[in-house]
């Protein structure tokens, strides 16, 4: 829409593909519905949000938002994120744009220790 912040809206939905430095695809989001603002740089995706990156590890949220100029995905939503071992709950998350070092801002939910001296930080994922 041509106004005064110009935009795109995606009404059907959207599928983007995420690539490293050799051209291949490391991540992929998809979404029902997307608005992009162009001026700002920046994409808000919303509705059944997904994404996946490399190393499997997936993000279900309503609503996210990519940050173009900074490289970057975030949410104050509830996220759920499934690794390999692990489904991690909470109230919003940050990542680069490939989500490949994510950070959940308020995990909820039990989290058990069993010992201390080999704690496994649960609520960050980095390489």
């Amino acid at each position: 829409y041509s106004v005064k912040d110009p935009y795109i809206e995606l009404k059907k939905g959207i599928k983007v593909d995420f690539y490293d430095s050799t051209k291949t695809v490391s991540s992929f989001l998809t979404a029902d519905y997307a608005i992009s603002y162009e001026a700002q740089d920046k994409m808000i995706a919303r509705k059944d949000v997904v994404m996946i990156n490399n190393k499997n590890e997936k993000i279900n949220t309503e609503v996210l938002v990519w940050d173009r100029r900074k490289a970057q995905i975030y949410s104050n939503e509830f996220v759920k994120i499934t690794t390999e071992d692990k489904i991690i709950l909470g109230e919003g998350f940050i990542s680069d744009e490939r989500f490949d070092n994510w950070k959940i801002i308020k995990p909820r939910g039990d989290i058990y220790i069993n010992n201390p001296e080999e704690q496994n930080d649960s609520i960050v994922g980095n390489d």
